[in-house]
């Protein structure tokens, strides 16, 4: 992708035979714990994740929901989205959206508060992956909670100093790419 602040000039096309084939060579070499998927750009990209996650019985699986460029700019074609509600959503045990790509996945308006986030995390761990963890940054606020919904339990919002942390925002209109490495650390299982 060629990206700058301004916004996305240019995504190559990575043809899905390639991302199936490079999936079937690690997949079928070394055992694998824990993967981190990130942008997925079309269709038949996450048609082709999907069916190597299952055909492999990929556990661990992180979703970094990469569907919109800081700019606004989309990242993923909106049959893709539908896509990947339907395909990938099932399969993986935690996606990390913020809160443009939550309301893009439930073809919702963008949430303002926390109340509406708390909402919007529900309905997409309803969506059938394991867990939630809602990247709070773009709320209209001086606070940026970052929400984590499971399954486990009567309760399904967790507020513990570690999964709502509450930082001052700091604004950095040249930086892009920060919230991909929300998820990197993640170790499932």
């Amino acid at each position: 992708m060629a990206q700058n602040t301004r916004g996305v000039q240019s995504v190559y096309r990575i043809e899905p035979d390639f991302v199936a084939a490079q999936l079937d060579s690690v997949f079928s070499d070394v055992r694998i714990d824990t993967t981190k998927i990130g942008m997925l750009a079309e269709t038949d990209i996450v048609e082709a994740v999907a069916e190597r996650l299952q055909r492999y019985q990929i556990q661990n699986v992180v979703l970094d929901t990469v569907m919109l460029a800081k700019s606004g700019d989309p990242l993923l074609s909106p049959s893709a989205v539908a896509t990947l509600r339907s395909r990938l959503l099932p399969q993986v045990s935690l996606i990390t959206p913020n809160l443009p790509e939550a309301a893009a996945l439930l073809d919702a308006p963008h949430a303002r508060t926390e109340q509406e986030m708390l909402e919007q995390g529900r309905s997409l761990l309803a969506m059938g992956c394991g867990a939630v963890l809602m990247k709070g940054g773009h709320l209209d606020d001086e606070q940026s909670p970052d929400w984590l919904f499971t399954r486990e339990g009567e309760q399904t919002v967790y507020r513990t100093a570690h999964y709502d942390q509450k930082h001052p925002r700091h604004w950095l209109y040249t930086l892009c790419g920060v919230g991909c490495t929300t998820p990197a650390p993640y170790k499932l299982g």
